[in-house]
């Protein structure tokens, strides 16, 4: 039933205005819970909670702070399993940081001096909040087209969570020759869709039907990059259009994992 409400809702243009009432009951619901979270962990920066709700999809601190250990842990583990990080001169970039919810965390693991971090996104406030609150990293706001102010081949790794979730199949095509464009040869790239697990709850039938057999389901109606435009992609579209001629590292289908959600996971090699 819950699918069907918010489709329709997408198709009356009321998607947007239904996410304002949510932000609304999410800041209520966790009022007194993100109170006592605050005084119990001093050292935790509260961002502002329409930026947490923006980036997060609700205004549970404990939760915000807790997914973004466990992501950056995650991600530093798979990474690893390819590329050596301790020790090494690398530039490391989150593409769509938001309020630097995993990108600090990956700063902590990876102190460094011979590590520079970098985080760029869509939001410009989120990205005056990151510049006044992580000092060490390098942030930047980007369009919702490439290119990005980066030079070719600069990275050595580059990293996003449930970013291509909310970009239409044109825009995908785009970020990724982008997003290779300033990888070094042999860096990686690890990246999150909405794939099997979260199509058989949130798709219809006839939706579900299309994606399993290799279809983008892009539900639009709503600006490019706005976090409301859905989008799920199976393993054959990711493999044979998304990421075809590129070198595949690995495909992760872990509900448990926890990256971003359950999302899947991709890691890919230019």
């Amino acid at each position: 039933m819950k699918k069907f409400v918010s489709l329709l809702l997408r198709d009356l243009y009321l998607l947007n205005f239904a996410n304002k009432i949510y932000f609304i009951v999410s800041k209520l619901k966790f009022s007194k819970k993100n109170k006592e979270f605050i005084k119990s962990n001093q050292k935790f920066i509260p961002p502002p909670k329409d930026l947490v709700f923006e980036t997060f999809g609700k205004v549970d601190y404990e939760r915000y702070y807790l997914t973004g250990i466990k992501s950056a842990n995650n991600i530093i583990r798979l990474i690893e399993q390819y590329k050596t990080i301790s020790n090494q001169e690398l530039n490391i970039l989150e593409w769509g940081c938001g309020t630097g919810r995993v990108l600090h965390n990956i700063s902590l693991i990876t102190d460094s001096a011979d590590i520079q971090l970098y985080g760029c996104d869509l939001n410009k406030n989120a990205i005056k909040w990151c510049e006044k609150t992580f000092s060490k990293i390098n942030f930047s706001i980007n369009d919702i087209e490439p290119p990005l102010n980066f030079k070719d081949a600069y990275f050595d790794i580059v990293y996003c969570t449930s970013v291509f979730t909310h970009l239409s199949e044109k825009y995908q095509y785009l970020w990724m020759n982008e997003i290779f464009r300033i990888l070094k040869d042999g860096g990686i790239f690890l990246f999150t869709v909405n794939g099997e697990y979260y199509a058989k709850q949130k798709l219809t039938d006839k939706e579900f039907k299309l994606f399993n057999q290799g279809e983008i389901i892009a539900r639009t109606k709503v600006t490019e990059g706005n976090k409301l435009l859905s989008v799920y992609q199976g393993e054959e579209f990711v493999r044979s259009k998304l990421l075809k001629d590129r070198t595949v590292l690995s495909h992760i289908f872990d509900p448990n994992l926890e990256i971003s959600g359950s999302q899947d996971i991709w890691i890919v090699q230019k």
